[in-house]
């Protein structure tokens, strides 16, 4: 993943119950935006799932055992690497295409690029916040007494 960020949550309830409330929250078949918060696909010990609306950011979820057999959920939180390859290639598309219509110089292609590149971050930064608080908040539902915990902010 990448500009991945990573979080421990604690709960109170059962991981069973948790992940089942997840899975509810998944559409199987024709997607219904009614009421529907995520989609991806939950396994029996963690979920691969993206917020509805956001097609880059991923969320990330395996349960895990610690020293006294306590099971909480480690989350990460990021863009996987497959994407990022996506919008590169899809960038990398355009160039030649701007470069024979304008026959713009080295310049001015590197300045919309560095243009977009600012405008993409940014939009990443804002989305990325408004995801994880949406994300978070469906959690607390789930277990009112969840404690989450960052581990560390953004891993490259």
């Amino acid at each position: 993943m990448f500009l991945k960020s990573e979080y421990q949550v604690v709960f109170s309830k059962p991981k069973k119950s948790i992940l089942s409330n997840i899975e509810e929250s998944i559409f199987k078949s024709f997607p219904d935006y009614n009421g529907k918060k995520f989609k991806g696909e939950v396994t029996d010990d963690g979920f691969e799932v993206k917020v509805m609306g956001n097609e880059h950011l991923s969320f990330i979820g395996k349960f895990v055992s610690d020293k006294y057999n306590e099971e909480h959920l480690k989350v990460s939180i990021g863009v996987k690497y497959f994407d990022v390859l996506i919008l590169v290639l899809l960038l990398g598309v355009f160039v030649p295409f701007y470069k024979d219509e304008n026959s713009g110089t080295t310049y001015e292609i590197i300045l919309i690029f560095l243009g977009l590149a600012i405008f993409m971050g940014y939009s990443y930064y804002k989305n990325e916040k408004d995801m994880k608080k949406i994300f978070f908040d469906v959690l607390k539902n789930f277990d009112q007494d969840c404690k989450i915990i960052s581990i560390n902010k953004f891993i490259y």
